[in-house]
């Protein structure tokens, strides 16, 4: 297995990327994480890491002095840098050192996929080029004058765009949440920051709206359209129905079926 040391000053960024991502995927394990340079150096002569991802901005000493020392005295270890948006010019400064990609946070799962994919293929590792066209390739194309919040709508998009193509089935946050690699209870409280309410009733809503269509449209029993829409039992269905439209699924049809 190849070894990877993750540095960031924020605690929660450093678990998850830890923890949640699919390291194992590209023969890869986390042998240590440290909140500065000064830790992250310390643990580089103890572990020897082939790869190291870190933050620009932190205590201490900073990634971009980090890179620096890990070049001259760990010429071997790759780095990819994570960082928001307004540390990209920043992290321009890096890409004269071993510097393989750049991530912004927060990290989206194929973001991490496509660079881990670049690091571990020995044909692409050869075409990667230190100059400024071939770092600007490897980094996500974001305006960097956006804020961060692109790539927690990045997240939000994806989680509806889900929920419409499989309603039908079983969708529950712990869904998503695996899907890109992020806590339940992030996910779960920037969704109602940026929808407006729960993750279940955007579920709900958009079960109903199938289920309108086919008491409209189809002749297909109320049990069957509770089960094609993804509602465990007819019951449940009525339910919520009645809670989002003002009356029972019933109702709806003699009013509505053609």
């Amino acid at each position: 297995m190849y070894k990877c040391i993750i540095v960031d000053d924020e605690k929660n960024i450093r678990e998850r990327l830890a923890q949640l991502f699919p390291w194992d995927d590209y023969s890869y394990e986390v042998v240590g994480t440290a909140p500065d340079g000064l830790v992250a150096l310390e643990l580089a002569e103890e572990h020897k890491p082939d790869l190291v991802f870190t933050d620009i901005k932190m205590p201490n000493m900073d990634g971009l002095q980090l890179i620096e020392k890990l070049n001259r005295f760990f010429p071997e270890t790759e780095v990819v840098i994570l960082s928001a948006h307004s540390d990209f010019e920043l992290a321009q400064k890096a890409i004269g050192y071993n510097v393989k990609g750049y991530l912004l946070k927060p990290i989206m799962k194929n973001d991490f996929r496509d660079i881990m994919e670049k690091i571990v293929n020995k044909e692409k590792k050869e075409t990667i080029d230190k100059d400024n066209t071939e770092f600007s390739k490897s980094a996500p194309s974001v305006n960097p004058k956006l804020e961060s919040s692109v790539k927690e709508n990045e997240y939000i998009t994806f989680a509806k765009n889900y929920v419409y193509a499989h309603y039908h089935e079983n969708i529950s946050i712990k869904t998503i949440a695996n899907e890109l690699f992020i806590h339940e209870s992030y996910f779960s409280t920037l969704f109602n920051e940026q929808v407006g309410e729960s993750f279940t009733s955007f579920v709900n809503e958009v079960r109903i709206e199938k289920a309108k269509s086919l008491l409209k449209y189809s002749d297909y029993q109320l049990k069957d359209i509770a089960s094609k829409v993804g509602f465990s039992t007819p019951s449940y269905f009525n339910k919520v129905f009645k809670q989002i439209v003002g009356e029972s699924p019933s109702s709806f049809r003699k009013k509505n079926g053609s």
